[in-house]
Parts: structure tokens; sequence; C-alpha cells
């Protein structure tokens, strides 16, 4: 339809590269406060402002509309494990 954005494995493809470049992840530790001790980490995704978006919840919108969430979470996984 005329006037329609199409999103095809070209957006995709852009979407996932840029990602991959501009995306940050910070690690929040999860901590007891009884004992004071760090039980695990949760990942937070950062600099989704690069895509124009104001929420990681946009942002995988946006990734739903590209077709590509799944790929889009196992970009934030390996960068999360290479905080480590």
């Amino acid at each position: 339809m005329q006037g329609e954005k199409t999103i095809g494995w070209t957006d995709s493809h852009a979407f996932l590269a840029r990602a991959e470049r501009d995306l940050d992840v910070a690690l929040q530790p999860l901590v007891d406060l009884n004992g004071s001790r760090v039980h695990g980490y949760e990942a937070l995704v950062r600099r989704v402002d690069s895509f124009a978006v104001d929420s990681p919840p946009a942002l995988y919108d946006l990734a739903a509309l590209h077709g590509c969430v799944v790929e889009l979470e196992a970009i934030l996984w390996h960068k999360a494990c290479q905080k480590f």
C-alpha cells in the first residue's frame, strides 16, 4: 500500500546491526538486604534513546515491528555475559 512502511530483512538487519553497535547493558546486583549478599544480577539495557525511544519496552515494541525480538534478546544476552 502506498505510504505504508514495509519492514523486511534489510530493515531487520540494519536494526540488529545498530543494536549491536549502540546499545549497552548495565548489571544491577540483586542483594539480600538482611545478609548483604549478592544473589545474582539483572541486566538492564541502556542507551535506548539512540533508537528514538524512551524506554526498554518501547525498544522491544520496535524490535517486534521489525520481527526480530528474539535476535535483539540474543544480542543483549551476549552483551550482559561479556560484562562478567
